[in-house]
Formats: structure tokens, C-alpha cells, sequence
């Protein structure tokens, strides 16, 4: 990569606060009918939330995945950032406004009536525009969705867009909040939901009997900039590689046995980044027993010799989806800034006591799709 790109800010919001914490944030909440395992926003959390949205009543008229996506903005510091300069937005969702798409689809369904503001409400172009327009940026600002994958697409997008000198800053990152009932029954029609009745989410750990996937709401945000002199005080972490690949499809929800797609794309962030390895991978373990194993082996065929230390979040803060990606990124990027290894629960053996100075991030989607980061201290 010619330009260095680095992460100057970033913010998160999920059930957790303190990632270091050897805790999970999922809960038994009433979805629809049932009580389901989840992962949602604190009490603490949501009232702030609902501070922000009374600052303006437009803001109630919009979807939750908005509502997310705002506050983690509104907890992020540009009182320095020169408004001036072409800060371009692009935020994603898998779902988009899922809650109010089955609000609105409920009652045209019953009344055979649709609120006069029901399309642009229900916009995934929101995320972007209300998030550029909350900020006062005037740069690009777009949305996009491919799945579970979509936020760590936005890091490749801000990437490509720095570095062809179209956007002077890119805010990137996505949200989610896909806690309703239609959105946890298609899970559950898949058999993949997870139905344990002490610990939740397996994410990642191979001994599991049965699907533990969980799904849980939040958003992350990263503000990315091309190095420069006056930036170096901010500098948190530098883009040194990014990968993708797209793998045939078996069946619309299928991944190969030893995940191609992730072969290839943790190979191609390695080659870019002029790595051979990583000090740590954050994977995208889902929860599910084929895609853990799949991905495992994936792992271990490019990494033959010595396995880097290997974690993930979402045995603690549940799937997000569309928030992924860009919410694991910033996990190993606390890692690196507290130089601290954060152990999943079942993964209780002590870590060498070595510097995390390079982590490397997988996401995958539906259609076969898989994107690797790599961040450098």
C-alpha cells in the first residue's frame, strides 16, 4: 500500500463496555413470544440513547439501526476536525431498518395503510446521511449491505477512496439492530439460534454440541486518514492489509469445509501488508458449528507452522451482523492499545506475555463472500 491510511478515532456500542472483562454482556429478553438470549444496549446505555433522539424530533421518526449509529457518533470527539475538508461517510447494515420495516409491513398488513414517511424512514441510506448530517461533513456519503461482512467492507471502500485523493477523511464502520421477532425467527429457522440454557454463545469454540449463535445490536465507527505529520499524535493504528475473496455457493447459506473464501482472503491482506504472520486473529466465528470449524481450518492452512493467538467477541456481545466486522476490529484494536491478549471464556491457558503489534480481522457473509484486515500498532 503506497499512502499509509491510519485510524485516527474510533467508537463502539454493544452490550459490553469493557471488552478487557472476562464477561459476557448476552441476556434472556422477551423477542416476540419467547425469551431469547441476546445482546442488548444497558439500561445506562439506552437512556443516554434516549437523550440524544430527544434532542430532535426528526430523530424518533428513524429506524433503531439509525438511532445506533448516531449515538456512537454523538460519543466521538471532532471538536478539532476542520468541517471544511471532504470527510466522506460510509456506514452499512446487513438488515437496515429492520425495526421499522416490520413495524410498517404489520400495519399496512392489518389497516392496508402506509404512513406517509414509511420509504425514506426505512432508507439504509440513512445510516450515512444522518450520521454526515449530525457531524456537518460534507464529503461523500453512502451506504452499503453484504451481509455480516458489510462493515469491514467500508474500511476497503475508505481505503480506496483516500487513496485515490477523493475524500480528505472517511468515517466507516456499520450498525445493527436486528433484536425483533422476524429477524430472530429466521435465525431459528435455520437452526442455527442458540437454544443453551447457562453459557449462551460458543463463538468459536470447536467442543460445542449444537448451533450457539446469538444476535445482538450495536454499532462501531472509525474515522481513517492518510498519515501525515500533523496527525502523527492521533495516529492509533495503520490499514497494512485487506483481503477479500468470494467462494462458490454449495447452498445459499453454505461454506466449504475449509473455507476458501478466508483462505484466500487472509493470503491476500498478508501479501499486501508484507506479513508472513500476525501476532493476533480476530475471527468471525459465528456461533454455528460448521462455520467455526470451517474457518478454524482455514486458519490453520494458512498459518501451518505457529497458530497466532486467536480470539473473538461474539461468545460476549452476540452476532451484530452488519456491526461485525468494524466491532471486532476495534476489539483487536484495544488489544493493541492496551497491549493485553482478551481470552474467550473457555480459552482459560495463560498467554505468552508477548506485544500485540499486528492483528488480523475476518469477516463472511451470505453468498460466499469473506474480507480480512490487518491493523499494525
Amino acid at each position: 500500500m503506497d499512502s499509509k491510511i491510519v485510524i485516527t478515532k474510533y467508537n463502539q456500542i454493544s452490550c459490553v463496555d469493557n471488552f478487557s472483562q472476562l464477561e459476557t454482556g448476552l441476556i434472556k429478553h422477551k423477542i416476540g413470544e419467547d425469551c431469547e438470549w441476546v445482546g442488548k444496549l444497558s439500561i445506562e446505555k439506552e437512556r443516554e440513547l434516549q437523550y440524544l433522539l430527544n434532542e430532535n424530533p426528526n430523530y424518533l421518526k428513524l429506524d433503531r439501526t439509525v438511532h445506533l449509529a448516531l449515538l456512537c457518533a454523538s460519543e466521538m470527539d471532532f471538536s478539532n476536525i476542520n468541517k471544511s475538508l471532504r470527510i466522506g461517510v460510509n456506514l452499512g447494515s446487513s438488515r437496515g431498518a429492520t425495526n421499522l420495516l416490520e413495524k410498517e409491513f404489520t400495519h399496512f398488513l392489518q389497516e392496508n395503510k402506509v404512513d406517509i414517511l414509511t420509504s425514506p424512514v426505512t432508507s439504509l441510506g440513512n445510516l450515512s446521511s444522518w450520521v454526515g448530517q449530525y457531524l456537518g461533513f460534507n464529503g461523500i456519503r453512502f451506504s452499503h449491505s453484504m451481509t455480516c461482512s458489510t462493515s469491514l467492507l467500508s474500511v476497503a471502500n475508505a481505503v480506496a477512496w483516500l487513496k485515490s485523493n477523493m475524500a480528505d477523511k472517511m468515517l466507516v464502520g456499520g450498525s445493527e439492530a436486528p433484536l425483533t421477532p422476524f429477524t430472530v425467527a429466521q435465525s431459528k429457522a435455520l437452526r442455527i439460534y442458540s437454544r443453551e440454557e447457562e453459557t449462551p454463545s460458543l463463538a468459536g469454540n470447536l467442543d460445542k454440541k449444537s448451533n450457539t449463535m446469538v444476535l445482538g445490536e450495536g454499532a462501531g465507527l472509525l474515522l481513517l486518514e492518510k498519515e501525515t505529520e500533523q496527525n502523527q499524535s492521533e495516529k492509533l493504528a495503520e490499514i497494512v492489509g485487506i483481503g477479500y475473496a468470494s467462494e462458490p455457493l454449495s447452498s445459499a447459506t453454505g461454506i466449504t469445509e475449509n473455507a476458501e473464501n478466508f483462505q484466500q482472503s487472509m493470503r491476500m491482506a498478508l501479501e499486501q501488508a508484507n506479513l508472513e504472520t500476525v501476532d493476533a486473529i480476530i475471527t468471525h466465528t459465528p456461533g454455528t458449528r460448521k462455520g467455526d470449524q470451517a474457518e478454524w481450518n482455514a486458519v490453520k492452512a494458512v498459518f501451518p507452522k505457529e497458530l497466532p493467538f486467536i480470539t473473538n467477541n461474539k461468545w460476549k456481545i452476540g452476532h451484530t451482523f452488519g456491526a461485525a466486522g468494524v466491532l471486532s476490529l476495534i476489539y483487536g484494536l484495544k488489544m493493541m492499545i492496551n497491549n493485553q491478549f482478551y481470552l474467550s471464556a473457555w480459552d482459560n491457558k495463560p498467554k505468552e506475555n508477548k506485544p500485540i503489534n499486528t492483528v488480523l480481522i475476518n469477516a463472511a457473509g451470505f453468498g460466499g463472500n469473506a474480507v480480512s484486515v490487518i491493523i499494525k500498532k
